[in-house]
C-alpha cells in the first residue's frame, strides 16, 4: 500500500539569530522528494524513519540518531511510525559567521550529508530538545540560541582544523576523522584509514598523531566509547546493540573497555541513571 503524504504538527518553534528551531511530531507517511534551502540538522528523539537519497540509497534513522543535510540536498523521507524530531535550519550567513570566528574557510562545503555520532553534539541536542519542551513563558531563547550555535560550532570543528596550521589542517587527516565519526561500526584500522587518505600506513599514523595528538587507534577508541556512553545514559537500547553500533567486537569487549575508561560497567552506570 502506498503511504499518504505525512501530517506534521509542531510542538514548539523558535527563530533566533539566523537559526530556526522546531520540535515536531510527524505521523506515518512520506515527504515528497525535495531539497532544503538551508543547512539542516535533524535529530530523531523517538520513532523510526528512512531517507532515500541519490542512486536509490536508503538510510534508516532511529531514536537517538542525528543527521546533517546540506542545503540543496535532494531527498525523500518515509516515516514508519509517529516520530518526535528536533530540527535546526541555519541561514548561510550564520554558518559562515560561526566558521569565520573559528578560523574555518569554505564552511558550507565542509558539512556533507551523514549521521552525527559525536557525543558532545548529542548531549547539546538533548539539552536543546528538553528546553524546547518547556512552556513558552519558561523557555529561554538565549539558552536555546547558545545551544544551537554550539551544535553547529562543534560540527564545523569536527570537519576542519584552524586555518594557518599546516600540520593540523592536513586535509587527508581531516577526511579520515570525518570518516571515523560517521562509521564507528566499520573497520577503522590504520590500514583502512591510510588507504582512505591515500597515504602509507606509517605516513598516515605520523600525520594523524601530529594533527590530533593521538594515535589513530586511541582516537577511534575514544570516539567509540564516547558515543556508547551517551547511548547508555540516554536510551534503553540493549547493551549488545549499542556495542555493535559503536564498533566493539562483542558486548564483553565493550563492557571491559567501558569500565577501563569510566571505572564502571555500562550496566552499573545505566542502573544509577534509573
Amino acid at each position: 500500500m502506498k503511504m499518504a503524504p505525512r501530517p506534521i504538527s509542531s510542538q514548539a518553534t523558535l527563530k533566533t539569530d539566523g537559526v530556526l528551531i522546531k520540535r515536531v511530531t510527524v505521523t506515518p507517511g512520506y515527504f515528497p522528494s525535495n531539497a532544503g534551502r538551508k543547512l539542516t540538522i535533524l535529530a530523531t528523539l523517538g520513532g523510526a524513519w528512512k531517507m532515500q537519497i541519490a542512486d536509490d540509497e536508503t538510510i534508516r534513522f532511529e531514536h537517538g540518531e542525528i543527521c546533517v543535510m546540506p542545503r540543496n540536498f535532494q531527498r525523500q523521507s518515509f516515516f514508519y511510525q509517529t516520530c518526535d524530531n528536533l530540527m535546526l535550519a541555519f541561514d548561510d550567513a550564520v554558518v559562515k559567521r560561526l566558521a569565520r570566528e573559528r578560523g574555518i574557510e569554505q564552511a558550507p562545503e565542509l558539512l556533507s550529508f551523514g549521521k552525527v555520532t559525536d557525543w558532545t553534539v548529542r548531549r547539546l541536542i538533548q539539552l536543546l530538545a528538553e528546553e524546547m519542551l518547556r512552556p513558552t513563558a519558561l523557555r529561554s531563547a538565549t539558552f536555546a540560541h547558545a545551544l544551537a550555535h554550539g551544535i553547529l560550532g562543534c560540527m564545523l570543528l569536527q570537519n576542519a582544523e584552524p586555518a594557518g596550521d599546516a600540520v593540523a589542517d592536513n586535509p587527508r587527516v581531516r577526511l579520515a576523522r570525518r570518516h571515523i565519526s560517521r562509521h564507528l561500526n566499520s573497520d577503522l584500522g590504520v590500514r583502512t584509514l591510510a588507504r582512505l587518505a591515500a597515504m602509507s600506513e606509517s605516513q598516515f599514523a605520523r600525520s594523524f598523531k601530529r594533527s590530533t595528538g593521538r594515535t589513530p587507534h586511541r582516537f577511534v577508541l575514544e570516539q567509540r566509547v564516547a558515543a556508547a556512553e551517551f547511548l547508555v545514559r540516554t536510551t534503553s537500547r540493549p547493551l549488545n546493540e549499542i556495542a555493535s553500533e559503536c564498533g566493539f567486537q562483542s558486548q564483553s569487549h565493550f563492557s571491559h573497555t567501558f569500565a577501563q575508561v569510566f571505572g564502571q560497567t555500562p550496566s552499573a552506570i545505566r542502573g544509577k541513571e534509573r
